[in-house]
């Protein structure tokens, strides 16, 4: 089957102290492959529904859940369960030939009694190189940011360094602090939380070229395809709309958009400002990731999304979304055979 396999470097992951000079050390703990071990001690043989981090019951239909944590020596697998948004009827759908302006109502597809209606994402940590992967098989959904978002929470609340006391007036665990060992009274308690963060993992080539032949182009494209959800979509949608003076009205959440902005240039770019633009659209490019630039060199088009470490090819496997966890041993084995193959991209 195929597989499409995008990496992600790792920039922290853990709980940090600063150095004199600001420059930040290693983590105290919480490193990558620690906080692979802790999250999988925690969550083997929960049901799914208690490996709900967030415990958020305002947020129904777009939780996330950990399906399952599988590991080798120095490779695990990630599969993450994203709920879809449902009503007491079931998830509903409409037919595709269904004729705008003429349609009455809805489908409804039942859920099956005490279910979670949603559809797997998959990723690769690689602990000794400090980078995952998202693999995506029939879909381009690669859900990095709920995953990250999950991480996140779960070494805020529930690693194995979290500090808690007993708050006598609600009878309730409260989260004091982050310690190497919450048992010892003698080790220190930090106040802030572990952090994780990652960006796409570049090919220096490709950026390179780019670089290089900075004075040449002649035209940025700018484009993206986004919902008027995140703080980043908004920001771009009210930009645009901003050059229609004569519109005046709140955009509804669920409002697609499309943004392509183009600017000649008379005299090209100089590689600073490639560079520029690129940090500009890594820190971006994980909250909104239809987002592209593109350049034109000679009447030839580059894009930053094509100077990434991607890897496509076929995995000696066959399963579905449906039926792939029983096959997730099976995938980190097909991984580990083809290791060295997929990761000469990065290497």
């Amino acid at each position: 089957m195929q597989a499409r396999i995008t990496f992600y470097k790792i920039n922290r992951c853990g709980l940090y102290t600063r150095s004199r000079n600001g420059t930040a050390l290693q983590p105290k703990f919480l490193g990558t492959k620690e906080l692979l071990a802790d999250l999988s001690q925690w969550a083997i043989g929960k049901t799914l529904a208690n490996t709900d981090v967030f415990k958020n019951t305002q947020n129904q239909g777009f939780n996330t859940y950990l399906a399952d944590i599988k590991s080798s020596t120095d490779s695990t697998i990630l599969v993450m369960w994203n709920q879809v948004p449902h009503t007491d009827a079931g998830v509903l759908s409409l037919p595709n030939n269904s004729t705008v302006g003429s349609i009455q109502q809805a489908d409804a597809n039942t859920i099956v009694a005490n279910s979670i209606p949603g559809y797997p994402t998959y990723f690769w940590f690689i602990p000794s190189l400090n980078v995952f992967a998202t693999i995506c098989f029939s879909t381009i959904v690669n859900g990095r940011a709920a995953m990250e978002s999950y991480i996140k929470q779960f070494m805020k609340l529930y690693s194995k360094h979290v500090v808690k006391e007993l708050d006598q007036k609600t009878n309730t665990l409260v989260v004091k602090g982050y310690s190497k060992d919450p048992t010892d009274p003698q080790e220190t308690v930090f106040k802030y939380p572990p952090v994780f963060s990652s960006h796409l993992y570049p090919l220096p080539q490709g950026l390179d070229v780019l670089k290089n032949k900075a004075p040449e182009i002649k035209k940025i494209t700018k484009k993206a395809t986004a919902e008027y959800r995140t703080k980043i979509s908004k920001s771009l949608f009210q930009k645009a709309l901003g050059a229609f003076k004569g519109i005046r009205r709140n955009p509804m959440a669920s409002d697609v958009f499309t943004i392509k902005t183009e600017v000649s240039m008379t005299n090209g770019l100089t590689a600073k400002e490639v560079q520029t633009l690129y940090d500009e659209w890594t820190n971006d490019v994980g909250s909104l990731h239809s987002l592209d630039y593109g350049f034109v060199i000679d009447n030839e088009q580059f894009w930053f999304s094509h100077a990434l470490a991607k890897w496509e090819g076929d995995l000696a496997l066959s399963f579905t979304e449906q039926n792939s966890f029983a096959n997730i041993g099976l995938l980190l084995s097909e991984l580990e055979s083809k290791k060295s193959t997929i990761l000469s991209i990065i290497s």
